[in-house]
C-alpha cells in the first residue's frame, strides 16, 4: 500500500515541476529564496524537496534525507530547507545532527524565528541550558513579542529554579496575549514554588476561567485548595475533573484521598471500589490506592491493598516494596525486613530494597548482617554509589573508620562529584584525626553544592575550634544558618565563631538560641556556660556547667575543673 501511495503522488510532483519550469509558478509562495536563483536551480530544489516530502510520507527516511540534502545543494542559501532537514533528523532521534542543521539555518537567516526556536529547543533537550537561554534571548531581542520564546524561556527558567526571571517572561506573555491560559497557569506554578499561595490561586483560577477544560490547571488548583484546607472547593474541582475525564482514575483517587483527609472513610472506600470495579488491571489500581492510604498514614489499610495485589500477582515487586515500606512505617521491622528480603537481584527495586534493609538492620544493631547484604548488592550493581555510602556509614557506626574510608573512596572512584559521599568521607577523616583531609573534603562539598548546610557548618566549626580563618568561618556558619534556621547545632557553630573572636555577647545570644532548639546536648550546654563565664555571669555559668554534667558528657573531668573554678570565683 505504501508503494502504491508513492506512485500515485509522483505524478503530482512532476506536474508541479512542469508548471514551475513553464513559468506558471512565478508567484509560488516560497519560504526560501528560490525566485532569486536561476530557474533551473530553483526547479531542481523544488523537485528534490517534493520528493523528500513524498518519501517522508511513505516513511522512507533515508531517501527523504537524501533528497532534502540534494535540495539544499541546489539552494544553499535556504534557511527553510536546513530547518526541514533538522526536523527530519529530530524525528529520527538524531539530536546532534538535527542541531547542526538548525544552527546552519540560523546562520543563513538570523531572523528565522522557527529555526532559532528549534536550536533553543534542541539545546534544552541536550541540557546545554546556558546556550539555550542565549538563543531565546537573542530571538526576543529581534522579536520581543514572540509568544513561543516567552513561554519556552519562562518554563526553562522555572525548571532551573530562577523563579523571578520565569515570572517576568510569563508577565510579558500575558501582555502580548492576555487570553493565554498557559501564561496564567505557569504564573500559578511559579507562585506555588515561591509559596505565594494567594497569588497561585488567582493565576490558576484565571487559567481555568479562560480554558474551563484545562485539566492541568484544574488538577493543580484542586491540590492547592487541599493545601489551604479549602476542602469543599477542592472537592468541587475534583468532581469537575471526573466529569471532564470520566475514564481517568487519578482525579477519582485524589477525591478518595480528600475523603480520607476529611474523615469520610466510607465515601473514600466507595470511590476506591468504583476505581477497582472499572479497572481492567485491578492490581495497578490497588497499588495506587495503597499508596494513598500510606500517604494518609492509614498503614493497615495500605497493607491490605498491597497484600491483595500480591495474592493476585506474587511476583509484583513494586507492591512488595510498598508493603515492606508500610510495615517499616508501622515500626514492624521484622515484617518489613522479611518483605524486603524477598525482592531479588532480578528486580529493578533490588538495590533500593537492600538500602532499606541496611538501615533497618542497623536500627536493630545487626551491623554484620547489614554489611553482608550491602556487599551482595554491590556485586549486582557496582555502579550504584548509594550502596558505597551505605556501606561506609555502617562501618562508621561500628567505629571501623579505616573500612569506612575504603568504602567511601570506592564509591567516589565511580562518582567523584557526589556531595554526600564527599561529606561523609570528610567526617570519617576527622574521626581518623586527619583534620587537613577533612577541611579539603568539606571545601570540595561546598564547591559541588553551595547549599550543603552540613559541610558549611562542619568547615566553619573546624576552623573555629582551631582558631583559624574566623572571618570566613563566620560567613560559612551564617550561610548554613540561613539555610537551616531551626538547627541548634548550626546556631552553636555561629556562637562558637563569635566566642573565638572574643565577641562573647553575640556568642551568648546564639548559644541561648541553640540550647532552646537542642536542650539535651552536653557540648552546646557547656559552650553556653563558657559564654556566661567570659561575661562574668558566674552564677549562670555554674548552673549551666552543672546542667551539662547531668547530660552525660564525655569530658566530665574538664567540666569538673570548670565547675570548681567557677565556685571559687563565687566564694563557694
Amino acid at each position: 500500500m505504501r508503494n502504491i501511495r508513492l506512485k500515485n503522488l509522483l505524478p503530482f510532483a512532476l506536474t508541479v515541476l512542469i508548471l514551475f519550469s513553464s513559468g506558471c509558478m512565478a508567484n509560488w509562495p516560497s519560504r526560501g529564496a528560490y525566485l532569486k536563483q536561476d530557474r533551473d536551480q530553483a526547479a531542481n530544489a523544488y523537485y528534490h524537496y517534493f520528493l523528500s516530502q513524498l518519501y517522508l510520507a511513505d516513511r522512507k527516511n533515508d531517501l527523504a534525507t537524501a533528497h532534502l540534502n540534494a535540495a539544499i545543494e541546489a539552494d544553499p542559501n535556504s534557511s527553510y530547507l536546513e530547518t526541514e532537514l533538522a526536523r527530519l533528523y529530530l524525528r529520527q532521534n538524531n539530536m546532534s545532527e538535527s542541531l547542526v542543521h538548525a544552527k546552519l539555518a540560523v546562520d543563513k537567516n538570523p531572523d528565522d524565528a522557527d529555526a532559532r526556536l528549534l536550536v533553543a529547543s534542541l539545546l534544552t533537550a541536550l541540557k546545554r541550558n546556558d546556550e539555550a537561554i542565549n538563543e531565546y534571548e537573542v530571538l526576543l531581542q529581534r522579536e520581543p513579542n514572540n509568544k513561543e520564546a516567552l513561554l519556552f524561556l519562562g518554563t526553562m527558567y522555572a525548571e532551573l529554579n530562577q523563579l523571578d526571571k520565569a515570572e517576568q517572561m510569563f508577565q510579558r506573555l500575558i501582555l502580548v496575549e492576555p487570553s493565554s491560559h498557559l501564561a496564567y497557569y505557569y504564573m500559578g506554578r511559579v507562585a506555588l514554588e515561591k509559596n505565594e499561595l494567594d497569588k497561585a490561586e488567582q493565576n490558576l483560577e484565571r487559567s481555568v476561567q479562560i480554558n474551563p477544560n484545562f485539566a492541568a490547571a484544574l488538577s493543580d488548583l484542586a491540590t492547592l485548595y487541599e493545601r489551604q484546607k479549602k476542602y469543599d472547593q477542592a472537592e468541587k474541582v475534583y468532581e469537575r475533573l471526573i466529569k471532564l475525564r470520566p475514564g481517568g482514575n487519578i482525579p477519582k483517587a485524589r477525591l478518595g484521598r480528600l475523603y480520607l483527609q476529611t474523615n469520610r472513610p466510607k465515601m473514600a472506600k466507595k470511590v476506591f471500589d468504583e476505581i477497582l470495579a472499572k479497572s481492567n488491571q485491578s492490581y495497578k489500581a490497588r497499588v495506587q490506592i495503597g499508596l494513598i492510604y500510606s500517604e494518609q498514614e492509614k498503614y493497615n489499610e495500605a497493607i491490605e491493598q498491597f497484600r491483595l495485589v500480591l495474592a493476585e500477582d506474587p511476583k509484583n515487586d513494586r507492591a512488595r516494596y510498598y508493603l515492606a515500606s508500610a510495615y517499616e512505617d508501622l515500626n514492624e521491622l521484622d515484617k518489613a525486613i522479611d518483605e524486603f528480603l524477598k525482592i531479588g537481584p532480578e528486580s529493578d527495586l533490588y538495590t533500593d530494597a537492600r538500602l532499606h534493609l541496611a538501615y533497618l538492620l542497623s536500627r536493630q544493631e545487626k551491623f554484620a548482617r547489614a554489611v553482608e547484604l550491602v556487599k551482595e548488592a554491590i556485586k549486582v550493581a557496582p555502579d550504584r554509589t548509594a550502596l558505597y555510602l551505605s556501606l561506609g556509614t555502617l562501618y562508621e557506626a561500628k567505629e571501623n573508620y579505616t573500612k569506612a574510608k575504603e568504602a567511601l573512596l570506592d564509591g567516589l572512584a565511580r562518582d567523584s562529584e557526589d556531595p554526600e559521599m564527599n561529606f561523609r568521607l570528610g567526617v570519617v577523616l576527622d574521626k581518623l584525626g586527619d583534620k587537613e583531609g577533612t577541611i579539603a573534603r568539606m571545601k570540595r562539598v561546598i564547591e559541588l553544592d553551595g547549599q550543603h548546610s552540613g559541610a558549611l557548618n562542619y568547615l566553619a566549626y573546624t576552623w573555629a575550634e582551631r582558631g583559624e580563618n574566623l572571618d570566613e568561618a563566620q560567613k560559612l556558619a551564617e550561610r548554613a544558618l540561613a539555610i537551616k534556621p531551626d538547627s541548634g547545632y548550626i546556631s552553636d557553630t555561629v556562637a562558637w565563631v563569635h566566642y573565638m573572636k572574643g565577641d562573647y555577647a553575640k556568642a551568648l545570644h546564639y548559644l541561648k538560641q541553640a540550647v532552646g532548639l537542642v536542650n539535651d546536648d552536653p557540648i552546646i550546654t557547656e559552650h553556653l556556660g563558657d559564654a556566661y563565664f567570659k561575661l562574668k555571669q558566674y552564677k549562670e555559668a555554674l548552673r549551666t556547667y552543672m546542667r551539662a554534667k547531668t547530660l552525660e558528657p564525655e569530658n566530665e573531668a574538664v567540666l569538673d575543673k570548670k565547675i570548681n573554678e567557677t565556685k571559687k570565683l563565687l566564694g563557694k
